[in-house]
């Protein structure tokens, strides 16, 4: 028996990456159940169109956090500790081989952890690191990222032989090693499982090439950028020769930014799973601009969805690209060193078409192989085996 917990998202949320998860540990653990506790919004999510073999859903009354509004805030952080809680007394009760939380925000991961430590000391608990970490690097900024910031280091303090952390790159625990924030023995790492695996069908090519910009536009992703970018090139958007997408969701941060030069949902809500996905397959190359600062210990959900969608990357040269290029026996996209030279990349393609466009979709295919999650099964497997015996 595994619990498999998301008590921290609701919605679609996470959706992709944990309907993942829990095909990834039904794999590995055929013979047991899997209880997901989750709210019910985020199992509709998760489960959508798919058959999850052996997972059964308990729904949970996990609160959705509302902006601008902190005393919700504090509600949910605080239901998010009672629920960890009553699932960790269940779990030992039930003697569940372990505890999977698919993510858990600071004040839930150090909770757990003090848990753990005083009152749950034979469960197994795995707890999944995502965007949290980047706090970690962050200086100044507001408060409560400082005071979120303590409460990880805090967490990471404790030596727990039933807590292990889970991170979605090998890069990431390098990057956690080396920086001494969690020891070897204490995390594990896998590639990120692919947000969709089924077959791409061609691009809907239009009049013009669509440059595309994958995930919720924000300031940390430097999404001013892909604005600027397009305003360069706003005469071959009038044209017809160019068009800038932004698939995901604009944060209100985003607002002084915005032009007519880009396309994108004008709602607070986070974008249906359809027009995303619509979105992204009129895509004909996929821009990021993250630096080696901005995501060096967050494992992105955006370029997975570039990688599952086969759709060439142009982007800044930083660790992380450089890292996956470099894995790739032919490139699947361009790397730029800086933002200028990215604008001459652009105006050529737009131009002359002078990149071989049928190489870089086949260094995709290629580099989309590599995180099969059969391949991931067998390393995570791997990894179990140590922790659970």
């Amino acid at each position: 028996m595994i619990f498999f917990c998301e008590v921290n998202k609701t919605g679609l949320e996470h959706a992709l990456v944990n309907r993942q998860m829990l095909t990834l540990l039904a794999r590995i653990f055929p013979g047991s159940t899997t209880y997901a506790r989750i709210s019910e919004s985020h199992w509709a999510a998760v489960s959508r169109n798919q058959h999850l073999r052996g997972v059964i859903p308990v729904f949970e009354q996990v609160v959705r956090s509302e902006q601008g509004n902190k005393w919700r805030w504090i509600v949910k952080l605080l239901t998010e500790c009672k629920l960890s809680f009553l699932i960790l007394r269940h779990a030992r009760r039930e003697k569940a081989a372990f505890v999977f939380f698919a993510s858990s925000s600071p004040v839930g991961n150090l909770f757990i952890s003090l848990m753990l430590k005083f009152l749950f000391r034979k469960c197994k608990v795995i707890i999944t690191l995502h965007g949290e970490l980047q706090l970690l690097k962050q200086r100044g900024g507001k408060r409560v990222d400082s005071l979120y910031a303590r409460f990880l280091r805090m967490a990471f303090t404790m030596r727990l032989p039933g807590r292990r952390y889970l991170v979605l790159d090998k890069y990431i625990r390098d990057r956690l090693l080396t920086y001494k924030l969690l020891s070897a023995d204490s995390v594990m790492a896998i590639r990120h499982p692919l947000t969709y695996e089924g077959e791409t069908s061609p691009p809907n090519v239009g009049p013009g090439i669509v440059f595309g910009h994958l995930g919720v536009a924000k300031l940390e992703k430097r999404s001013p950028l892909f604005f600027e970018l397009a305003a360069k090139f706003q005469s071959e958007v009038a044209g017809g020769h160019a068009s800038f997408v932004v698939a995901g969701q604009l944060l209100d941060e985003m607002r002084p930014f915005k032009n007519k030069w880009v396309e994108y949902n004008d709602t607070d809500e986070l974008v249906s799973h359809d027009a995303y996905f619509n979105h992204c397959m009129k895509m004909q190359y996929a821009i990021f601009f993250y630096d080696n600062e901005g995501y060096e210990l967050i494992s992105s959900g955006t370029i997975m969805d570039a990688i599952s969608f086969e759709i060439p990357i142009i982007a800044l040269k930083n660790r992380y690209f450089t890292c996956l290029f470099d894995a790739c026996e032919i490139p699947p996209g361009i790397l730029c060193s800086d933002f200028d030279e990215l604008c001459d990349v652009l105006n050529k393609v737009i131009t002359t078409g002078g990149y071989n466009y049928g190489q870089m979709k086949t260094g995709m295919r290629l580099l989309k192989h590599k995180f099969d999650l059969g391949q991931i099964q067998v390393d995570f497997s791997t990894q179990l085996d140590g922790f659970l015996s």
